[in-house]
């Protein structure tokens, strides 16, 4: 089996412990409206374009995308709908045409061979950091790893899987044997909120945190993006003290949003609401708050 990547990302140093490789993957179940990796949620190869980086926006009269087209626009409209496999397939050499990186496709086919040798390149960065391999997205765990966690863990390579736990059981089930460390995300935790803002079934999550609660409490990193009108109000906030307390966390990394991924999204025709950045000083009073109603350790993560 072959996993569809959108990058992946060396000397990673916020994707686990040590110094890592990340493997980003493509599809994700829900849609936070803050995603940061929008090239990451939709399970399929997708053309992108980002203006920005084009020599025909700087008056240089470069023609190399212009083979399939009249103008690179057009790329974004033929990736779109039902009939994108056979784009894909027709425009496969769009990586590596444009000069400046301004026209390509998210979404490549690895092997497990090609991620092995890969990482050989870093094992000894692993090894002297206590660092591994990654597997983010997107949701990883909307895919069955199974048999690559067990060739990885193998050849001794420390195992983290970033996610959001809206996925599939058994997928989660054959994972647990290879797994070193889950980082998960907690979000909204509003059954009603959660549907109507992630277009997720929060079932999913709370059944999955039950398991890997009970068979891998200690070896799971919880993380809390703090996003102002969306994680960040006095509902979830309690919410998100209950969950503590009901799971018995004992250390959790709380986090600010950003607006880096503007250009990404641009990049794939799709709109971006830019979010307020929490303020340092609310990050702290909400560690702060956490730590005195809970018996829980609360680290600042700065991304």
């Amino acid at each position: 089996m072959k996993l569809l990547v959108t990058n992946i990302q060396r000397f990673s140093l916020n994707d686990g412990p040590g110094i890592r490789t990340t493997v980003f993957l493509k599809g994700c179940s829900i849609r936070c409206p803050w995603c940061c990796n929008p090239e990451a949620q939709l399970p399929y190869p997708e053309i992108f374009f980002n203006k920005k980086l084009c020599l025909r926006e700087k008056s240089i009269n470069c023609e190399r995308c212009l083979v399939y087209v009249s103008s690179p626009e057009d790329y974004l409209k033929l990736s779109k709908g039902e009939n994108i496999a056979k784009y894909i397939a027709r425009y496969k050499d769009l990586n590596g045409l444009c000069p400046t990186g301004a026209l390509g496709i998210y979404g490549s086919e690895l092997g497990l061979e090609e991620l092995i040798t890969i990482l050989k390149k870093d094992e000894v960065y692993f090894k002297n950091t206590g660092g591994g391999v990654t597997f983010s997205g997107g949701e990883p765990l909307l895919y069955d790893l199974s048999y690559w966690l067990k060739k990885l863990k193998s050849l001794d390579y420390h195992i983290c899987i970033e996610t959001s736990l809206y996925a599939p059981f058994d997928n989660l089930r054959k994972s647990i044997d290879f797994v070193d460390l889950y980082i998960v995300d907690v979000k909204i935790l509003s059954r009603e909120k959660a549907q109507e803002i992630l277009k997720g079934n929060i079932e999913f999550f709370f059944r999955n945190v039950a398991f890997l609660i009970k068979l891998r409490k200690n070896d799971i990193l919880f993380r809390f993006p703090v996003v102002d009108g969306y994680t960040n109000t006095e509902e979830n906030l309690r919410l998100l003290l209950h969950f503590i307390k009901s799971f018995d966390v004992r250390y959790l990394e709380i986090f600010s949003i950003h607006n880096l991924a503007v250009d990404k999204y641009l990049s794939l025709g799709r709109e971006y609401k830019d979010f307020p950045i929490a303020r340092k000083e609310d990050i702290r009073n909400l560690k702060r708050q956490i730590e005195e109603e809970t018996f829980c350790e609360v680290n600042i993560l700065e991304i």
